[in-house]
């Protein structure tokens, strides 16, 4: 079994919607609400889910999924309800990726 930082991907959500928190070679990256991709220090990372974990966010959930053969391709907005979430506007209307 893979425990490495980069066989995890971690989800923070709210009703509406949801980042992403990945590892890659070059280090984290946060895939936000909107679908942007930012690079990210562990500090960075840290910050967003450590409130959340403590509960000093009201409706903020956090879920980690584990993947042995390496994260999946990032999600496209059809596949938002696998998920557990619809796509926002800017999603329903970006085109689709290549």
């Amino acid at each position: 079994m893979n425990l490495r930082n980069d066989s995890y991907l971690i989800l923070i959500g709210t009703r509406s919607a949801t980042e992403r928190h990945f590892r890659d070679k070059k280090g984290w990256i946060k895939v936000s609400t909107h679908g942007r991709t930012f690079r990210a220090t562990a500090e960075q990372v840290l910050n967003h889910v450590l409130p959340a974990l403590a509960g000093h966010k009201a409706n903020v959930t956090i879920r980690v999924e584990h993947y042995d053969d390496g994260l999946p391709a990032l999600p496209t907005p059809e596949a938002c309800a696998s998920l557990g979430r619809s796509p926002s506007p800017i999603e329903r209307h970006r085109p689709p990726r290549a």
